[in-house]
C-alpha cells in the first residue's frame, strides 16, 4: 500500500497552533497514541462521517515517504462511525507530524447540506 500522498483532516485553529510549534500533535497522538490518515479514497468518507457539517477544516496533503517506519496501516477505529469494508487498512502515523511533511494545506468546507466531496 504504497500511497505516494495521504490525508489528515483538522481545524484551522489546531493548524496554526503546529506552525507556531514546529510541529504538529493532534489530540489522537496523547489519546490513542496515533495520527489519524486517510488515502485518497477515503478522505471524503472520513470527512462525511465524522465531521458532517463542521466549519473551519482544513484538508493536509502529506508526502507518505517522509513518515518512516512510524507510519502503519491499520483496521479502521471502531468508535468511529466510517463506513469500511471488513479488509480496509487506513494509516496511522504513530509520531508528531513534521511540518516538512506536509505538501499542501487547502480548505475543506462543507456543501450546503453539510457534507463534502471531491467537487
Amino acid at each position: 500500500m504504497a500511497e505516494a500522498y495521504l490525508y489528515h483532516i483538522t481545524t484551522g485553529s489546531a493548524w496554526q497552533a503546529a506552525q507556531q510549534e514546529g510541529i504538529y500533535r493532534p489530540e489522537s497522538l496523547a489519546t490513542q497514541g496515533f495520527i489519524h490518515l486517510s488515502t485518497a479514497d477515503q478522505v471524503y468518507r472520513v470527512a462525511n462521517a465524522v465531521y458532517h457539517s463542521v466549519p473551519d477544516l482544513l484538508l493536509l496533503t502529506i508526502q507518505a515517504a517522509g513518515l518512516g517506519d512510524a507510519l502503519r496501516y491499520e483496521a479502521p477505529d471502531p468508535t468511529l462511525p466510517t463506513q469500511t469494508a471488513d479488509t480496509e487498512l487506513f494509516p496511522h502515523l504513530y509520531s508528531a507530524l513534521p511540518l516538512s511533511a506536509v505538501a499542501a494545506v487547502q480548505a475543506l468546507i462543507p456543501k450546503a447540506d453539510g457534507s463534502f466531496s471531491a467537487d
